[in-house]
């Protein structure tokens, strides 16, 4: 499993972690550990999609502990989580030479030490009012592979004269998105989409699974 300091949760790289000591809680034991708090804050309706191993002082020992990302499922259907969506309030470039506002992915994550939770945040939690549609017709996998050989090379033409870019894909992950409604920084759509991921876990990109449009995760539409 990867190790990684993480300045964002108060964790301060020091020296190497091989050096310290191995978690003794289970991967299982600390997944169960965030389950257990999301009941008792009467939080449902949320799956684990990522853990990993971050490192560094926490709550005044160096130590190691797990990181656990959640994501919302609605009918057993989970979101996507893309470690490159920007948080609300941040603003990205509208390719019009201006700046369009951001609004952030809904995001839940627990650090879990072996003494227990040491750390949780929700980021932009969303209100899901109403199903629109049950059921939907998608395009199938190999009209999404089709645009996806199309569109790699578009939206990624901007390459400097004489240099090559390498893409990888690690991995393609059918899952919702919150797309916005227009005009609007309060409401969206939720659709089913493609995404496309390298090693890192960027989003390469993202297809409307539904009518096989690109998606900007940035903009949110």
């Amino acid at each position: 499993m990867e190790q990684e300091s993480d300045l964002h949760f108060g964790t301060e790289m020091i020296g190497d972690p091989n050096d310290l000591p191995e978690l003794v809680k289970s991967e299982a034991d600390a997944v169960a550990d965030a389950n257990q708090m999301l009941s008792n804050l009467g939080i449902h309706d949320f799956s684990t999609k990522n853990v990993d191993i971050i490192f560094g002082e926490i709550n005044g020992k160096v130590q190691k502990a797990y990181r656990i990302s959640f994501t919302r499922t609605i009918s057993g259907v989970s979101f996507n989580y893309n470690y490159t969506d920007l948080d609300s309030g941040m603003a990205v470039d509208d390719g019009k030479g201006g700046k369009a506002p951001v609004w952030g992915t809904e995001k839940v994550t627990f650090i879990v030490a072996d003494e227990g939770v040491v750390q949780f945040e929700m980021l932009n939690p969303l209100a899901v009012n109403e199903i629109v549609t049950e059921y939907t017709d998608m395009k199938d996998f190999e009209s999404i592979m089709d645009i996806f050989k199309r569109m790699i090379l578009i939206v990624h033409a901007n390459v400097p004269e004489g240099q090559v870019r390498t893409i990888e894909i690690e991995r393609i992950e059918l899952g919702l998105m919150r797309i916005l409604e227009p005009n609007t920084m309060d409401t969206g759509v939720i659709i089913p989409v493609w995404d496309f991921y390298g090693q890192s876990g960027e989003t390469y990109l993202t297809i409307n699974a539904i009518d096989g449009s690109t998606i900007n995760r940035k903009m949110g539409y």
